[in-house]
Parts: C-alpha cells; structure tokens; sequence
C-alpha cells in the first residue's frame, strides 16, 4: 500500500462496468478440499459438473475516469464505486442514463476525504445515503448523494475506537453497529453511534492453537452483509467455503459450507 492506494497502477485505464446476474450449482467429488491430488482451492476443484451460465449484462459506462474499481453498491438507481487508484476514491453513475459519473472523494484524511475506502453500507430504505468505511482512517462517512443533479455532501462522520483493526462496519440499528475484524479475543465488535467500543461477540475461529489470534482472523476474513430487516447477519468467507449466519445480539444461527468445500491452506 503506498499513500491508501492498494496495488495497481495510478493511470487511468478504459473499463466497462455491467450489471448481471447468474444462477449456478456446483457438486464436489470430496469434502476435504482435495481433488485428483491437487492442492485445495476454488481454481484447482473439479468443476467438470458445474453448468455454464452465460452472464447478460448491460453496459453502463467506458469512463476513462474509472481506474482500480475496488466494490460497488447500488443506491436507489445510482451505481457508487469505490476506486482504489484514481484521484478521487468514489464516483456516482445513474443507470437510467450512463455517461460518465460523478466523482469526488479526494485522497487525504480531511472531511469527506479518503485515505483507503473499503466497504459500504447504504442506508436502509434510503435512494440517496450510504456509509462509507475507511479502512486506514477507521472511520465511517455517511454521504449524500443528494438529488439528481445536486452536489454530492458528507452528512456526518464517526471513528471507530479500540486497538485492533474493524473491517466493513455495519449498523444493526439507530445506536449500534457490529463488525468483523481483526480481534484478539472475539469474533465480532460492537460499536455504539459515537464509534465506542462497547461490547463482543463470537469466539475466535478455531485453528491451529499455536497460530496468533490476528492470523486465524485473518484466515477466516470475511465480508459482512445484513438482511434488510437488520435482525440477521452473513459473513461469507474469503479464504474458504464457509458461510456463517447470526442474529442481531451475536447468537450463531448456522454455519455452513458452500456447493463446493474449500478450506483454508
């Protein structure tokens, strides 16, 4: 990482961003993440049974203004792009008419400024305001992106307290929101609506008992999402197959595995 920027080049490339939607299903010969002697992982799984589907997608935009894009939410009818190498680290395109976005966001550590933008959680209900967390900076931006054709404003901002690292922060409700991270003695931390710590939740996933906290985290990062209700969360995992579901007060609800069982190396 050098200056927020996450690998990849500075210059602006062309890139075509679409919108599609496929439907898959996948058998595995195993359940131990080996194939034919092969190492485990997604890549090197036997897929000869998994049905192609063929993605159909619509064209939004080939704005050169578009960069490293990094994650993406759709808000209303507008498409928010994190982009991890331009200048400015998000832009805003309407699907309803393309062209090319709106940009703002500079690189800085400033209000409404971003230093490593890395995930979003848009506002329940709302077509106009999400929130923006900031790896690096530990803090959480809501913005407005206001009317079409109005500017784009930073309403409120809040960080996260605490010693160890959050990643992709989520409100559960007005006063609290919970988030994975890189915990020594939990799964999750929750935070209260002035970013302080104030709870726990979880146990630390179980390996190997002679590897550091931080590193088990790290082997079981995961992406977190929310049902609309706000009473449900789903972590699914980067670096295996597994999918994890729990309430709003932090109770396990099930954990599971995908069509095809890969564990971590």
């Amino acid at each position: 990482m050098d200056d927020g920027v996450i690998g990849g080049p500075r210059g602006r490339i062309p890139l075509t961003i679409g919108l599609g939607c496929a439907l898959a299903a996948a058998t595995s010969s195993g359940c131990d993440g080996r194939v034919d002697g092969l190492r485990h992982g997604p890549a090197e799984l036997d897929h000869a049974n998994v049905p192609v589907v063929e993605l159909a997608g619509t064209t939004i935009s080939r704005s050169v203004q578009l960069a490293q894009p990094f994650d993406i939410a759709l808000v209303g009818t507008r498409l928010v792009v994190i982009d991890v190498a331009a200048d400015s680290a998000l832009h805003v395109i309407d699907i309803t008419t393309g062209g090319e976005p709106t940009s703002f966001g500079f690189r800085g550590e400033g209000p409404g400024e971003f230093r490593s933008p890395w995930s979003f959680d848009v506002v329940p209900g709302s077509d106009r305001k999400l929130w923006v967390y900031d790896l690096e900076l530990r803090r959480l931006t809501l913005v407005d992106l206001g009317p079409r054709g109005c500017a784009i404003s930073t309403a409120r901002a809040l960080t996260l307290t605490g010693s160890a690292t959050p990643i992709g922060p989520l409100w559960v409700d007005d006063n609290s929101l919970v988030s994975l991270g890189f915990y020594p003695d939990s799964r999750f931390a929750v935070f209260d609506s002035t970013g302080l710590k104030r709870d726990a939740w979880g146990e630390v996933p179980d390996q190997d008992e002679d590897m550091a906290p931080d590193l088990k985290q790290h082997v079981y990062q995961a992406s977190l999402v929310a049902h609309p209700s706000r009473n449900r969360l789903a972590a699914f995992t980067r670096h295996m197959s597994q999918i994890e579901f729990y309430s709003a007060d932090g109770s396990v609800l099930k954990i599971g595995q995908g069509p095809i069982n890969v564990q971590p190396r």
